[in-house]
């Protein structure tokens, strides 16, 4: 069983892990499934608005299908997440 698999097993187990699907997002993005990759960040971020990795990999995405003001927002959103945390 390959790693999508796996992953797919366990968000079987749990929809409510925002973890596992950026993980499925991740193993998307690997195998050029962008649309599938997209989804599944969305569902991370929906679970989990303070996600910053998700949105930063949106952000990748639409970049890369140069989506470049679509990109921008990711990234503001990311930042600004980030802004949040302690430099330590």
């Amino acid at each position: 069983m390959g790693a999508l698999e796996w992953c797919e097993k366990a968000l079987a187990g749990n929809k409510l892990r925002p973890d596992y699907h950026y993980l499925h997002a991740t193993i998307l993005q690997e195998q050029d499934r962008w649309v599938e990759a997209t989804a599944a960040l969305k569902c991370a971020i929906y679970l989990d608005p303070e996600f910053a990795l998700a949105h930063f990999s949106l952000g990748n995405i639409a970049r890369q299908q140069l989506r470049v003001e679509e990109a921008e927002r990711h990234y503001a959103n990311a930042l600004k997440l980030l802004a949040a945390f302690q430099p330590e």
